[in-house]
Formats: C-alpha cells, sequence, structure tokens
C-alpha cells in the first residue's frame, strides 16, 4: 500500500489504512522506541534522553582528556561546543529536507555537520585534520552503537551495524600500515573507510526500510550514500600514494 504526502512516498507494508504518515513512520519503521521512564505532564523521560545527556558529558570529558596536551581547556571547551552545535544544526537541516519536519532524528545530518565543524576547526587551528577524523570516528561509533541500544528496537539494525564497524575499524587501525595498496601508511584511512561503512549503512536501510523517500529512483539518503563512497574510495587511494593514470 503506497501513501503519498507532498514529495514523499510511502511504500509500507500491511493495513494501515488511515493511519497517518507520523504514525505509520513511528509504528511501522522497524519499530518503536523504549517506553519513557517517567511522563509528568509536559515532562518526559525517555531512555534514550537519558543517554544523550550522560554521553554528552562522557564524550567531552574524552575529547577533554584526548587533546588537553595539544591546546588550552578553552580551545577544547570551545571545539566541543561547535561540535554539538554543528551536529544539532546539520541534524535539523537534513531532517526538514528528509521528512518536512525540523526534530526528527538524522544520522547524515549528524554525521555531516560534525564533519563540517572538524575540517573548519582543524583549518583554523592548524591541526591535522586526518588523525583527528581517524580519532573521532572510533568516539562516534561508539556513541552510536550505544545510541541504538539506548534508542530501542526501531534501532536494531543499527546495534549490529555499528559493532561490526567497530571490529572492522579496530583491525583496520591495527594493521593498516601493512597493506601493500595503502603504500604511504599515512593517517585518515580509518576515519574515510568508517565513514564508508556509515554510508553503506544508509544505502541498504534504504532497501530494508518499508517507508521510502524516492529521489531519482533512490532514497536520498541513499543517493548521498553513494556519492560519499566514491568520495571517500577516491580519497584513500590517493592520500595511499596512488595515482590515477589516464593514456
Amino acid at each position: 500500500m503506497y501513501y503519498l504526502t507532498a514529495n514523499i512516498r510511502f511504500e509500507v507494508f500491511g493495513e494501515v489504512e488511515g493511519a497517518g504518515w507520523e504514525e505509520i513512520l513511528s509504528k511501522v519503521y522497524l519499530g518503536d522506541m523504549w517506553p519513557n521512564l517517567l511522563e509528568y505532564g509536559w515532562l518526559k523521560v525517555s531512555v534514550f534522553g537519558i543517554y544523550m545527556t550522560i554521553a554528552a558529558v562522557w564524550s567531552s570529558f574524552v575529547l577533554w582528556k584526548r587533546m588537553r596536551l595539544d591546546m588550552a581547556d578553552a580551545e577544547i571547551f570551545g571545539m566541543t561546543i561547535n561540535l554539538a552545535i554543528g551536529m544539532a544544526a546539520g541534524n535539523m537541516l537534513w531532517s526538514l529536507v528528509e521528512t518536512g519536519k525540523w526534530f526528527a532524528l538524522s544520522g547524515w545530518g549528524i554525521v555531516l555537520g560534525g564533519f563540517w565543524v572538524v575540517w573548519d576547526w582543524s583549518k583554523k587551528n592548524k591541526f591535522d585534520f586526518w588523525e583527528l577524523t581517524d580519532w573521532l570516528v572510533v568516539l562516534a561509533l561508539w556513541f552510536w552503537f550505544f545510541g541504538a541500544i539506548a534508542y530501542g528496537p526501531a534501532a536494531k539494525y543499527a546495534v549490529g551495524y555499528a559493532f561490526l564497524t567497530l571490529v572492522l575499524i579496530r583491525i583496520i587501525r591495527a594493521n593498516y600500515r601493512k597493506f601493500g595498496w595503502y603504500k604511504s601508511g599515512r593517517v585518515g584511512l580509518t576515519g574515510m573507510l568508517a565513514i564508508v561503512m556509515y554510508a553503506i549503512y544508509e544505502i541498504v536501510m534504504g532497501v530494508i526500510a518499508p517507508i521510502k523517500i524516492y529521489w531519482w529512483g533512490l532514497t536520498l539518503s541513499q543517493t548521498l550514500g553513494a556519492w560519499v563512497i566514491a568520495i571517500c574510495l577516491v580519497t584513500v587511494y590517493l592520500r595511499g600514494g596512488n595515482k590515477f593514470k589516464f593514456k
């Protein structure tokens, strides 16, 4: 059964006659969140909300501990605030494009917003962007893994995939300088491959998910994912000391 709302086409498995798209989105899209722990008037305390609060504090501490030898506390604090603002802004903008709502949860928005802040901050502070990215993606993957658990059954695929990506990235980090095709051994490989893994996840989820936003035959996230994979793989190839040869 198909539902057409504005430029968004929803394909729903099962009978949901008369349901609005918000209800379809919350009930059919791979399951639900965990129930709220506390509801008192307008106040609602969820497992995911508690996790996000704890994770934000923990991530800030880990970031400070990792970078305190390279820069002043004020600079680390400024980067942390900018990173949070960038990810929040990216999430809202991408959610608006994808769903028409400002406050839906958007993985791509968070990734792109965070990536832009790290790139801009590294240039302004003359910090090695690639080294920082290699380290931050590991933090982000743990954030994703535990966040998916805290979110509930709706994120069941993300739990397994995030764990698989963590294992793969750990193996690559320990061995990438031995790869014959990556002759330079330069940092940045794990960061790019982690982003590639996330892009693959978005592409696969566009196939699995019963709700689809079509964009030239693909979902918007699938289209972006394909471009991101191509850009990251070309970047890895060139940073590995390889060159394209055109006859």
